[in-house]
């Protein structure tokens, strides 16, 4: 399934979101950066501080799935440890029996514009922020055209895989709107992948790729508006997964 080594949140709006007495308890905690424009931002294979945008932006390609996302000012980043070996994995399996392997093109992050960072360690910002992240929320369509808001806690989704979020977002789907029996879930909500990009902090072009991957791969079953989840077990598993 699509790895980057790099998480993203876009849409978060750090600086609205969180009042101003958290924001400075983070800054203290943390240290700024400045890169010019068309840098190539670079952090350590190790680093594990989560990055926040304050004024610029940053350009992420990434290497794996040829795309590329725009993050703006509030939005946050940081690397996913274990994804580019799990990438190099991938890519050597594909590979067996054509008498090559290839590394794999890691994922760029390029600033545009004069762009400033703010690094702070994942667990600090965890802390600290964990009463006022809130939740990203979406107007859905149910039966008989009655709309119902889907609310997702924003918290748990942190430094996770994109993956990972949509996961969340079905299992959340199952235990609140649907039915469950034995292993086996149904319901009768379909999300669009702008709703799901709501819900996650992803862009809809990236939610569409990975739900094209979860349908091949048959973690999920879409038929008309009635949705089957074959192991609600298989997805809960993604959903906390961070890789």
């Amino acid at each position: 399934m699509f790895s980057s080594d790099i998480w993203f949140f876009r849409r978060l709006g750090i600086q609205t979101r969180l009042p101003d007495s958290v924001l400075q308890e983070l800054k203290k905690q943390g240290y700024v950066e400045r890169w010019g424009h068309g840098a190539k931002i670079y952090h350590e294979q190790d680093d594990e501080n989560l990055y926040v945008i304050l004024g610029g932006q940053v350009f992420l390609e990434d290497g794996f799935s040829r795309g590329q996302t725009r993050l703006l000012r509030g939005d946050i980043f940081g690397k996913i440890a274990t994804a580019a070996q799990e990438k190099t994995e991938i890519i050597q399996s594909a590979e067996e029996g054509r008498g090559g392997q290839h590394e794999p093109s890691q994922t760029r992050l390029i600033a545009f514009d004069e762009t400033t960072l703010w690094a702070v360690s994942q667990e600090a910002f965890r802390e600290i922020t964990r009463e006022h992240l809130g939740h990203f929320e979406t107007p859905v369509g149910g039966l008989l055209g009655q709309k119902s808001l889907v609310r997702i806690p924003v918290l748990p989704l942190l430094c996770t895989s994109p993956a990972a979020r949509i996961a969340r977002v079905l299992l959340h789907l199952a235990e609140t709107q649907g039915t469950i029996v034995k292993d086996t879930a149904t319901f009768m909500t379909v999300l669009k992948p702008a709703q799901i990009g709501r819900l996650t902090g992803l862009d809809a072009g990236r939610v569409r790729v990975l739900l094209m991957h979860f349908l091949a791969e048959q973690l999920v079953i879409v038929k008309g508006q009635k949705v089957t989840i074959p192991s609600v077990e298989a997805i809960r598993a993604l959903s906390v997964s961070s890789d």
